[in-house]
């Protein structure tokens, strides 16, 4: 037992010396500000083009032919972040870049809205 107690008393020093004085930071707090601001702005412009996408004629006419309600989605939007917010972001820059009409339209469309809804169900 006194050479386990040697041992990690001689740990213990060399993590306390090896770690950096007091008021130092491996990363400071502007840089930490900065990658908060850095993700809160992804998030806005995710939210907005989900959003904008949900307010596309073309998606609404598609969302009532399933008897999805846009409402519900977009106030599912809300509720989204991380990952959850990036696919839908992911999914609504898919339809803002292909040509409406096609089934690749369609079925993307339909899993936006149904992730949302589903979100919105979860959530409430």
């Amino acid at each position: 037992m006194p050479g386990f107690m040697r041992t990690a008393a001689a740990a213990l020093l060399a993590t306390t010396f090896a770690l950096p004085a007091s008021g130092q930071h491996i990363a400071s707090p502007a840089d930490i500000r900065a990658v908060v601001d850095d993700v809160q702005l992804a998030e806005a412009t995710d939210r907005e083009l989900v959003r904008s996408t949900l307010d596309r004629e073309d998606v609404q006419r598609v969302a009532a032919r399933f008897g999805l309600d846009v409402a519900d989605a977009r106030s599912a939007v809300d509720t989204l972040s991380g990952a959850e917010l990036a696919a839908a972001a992911a999914y609504a820059q898919d339809l803002n870049g292909a040509e409406v009409g096609g089934q690749s339209v369609t079925i993307s469309l339909t899993v936006l809205l149904l992730v949302l809804i589903l979100v919105a169900v979860i959530a409430s």
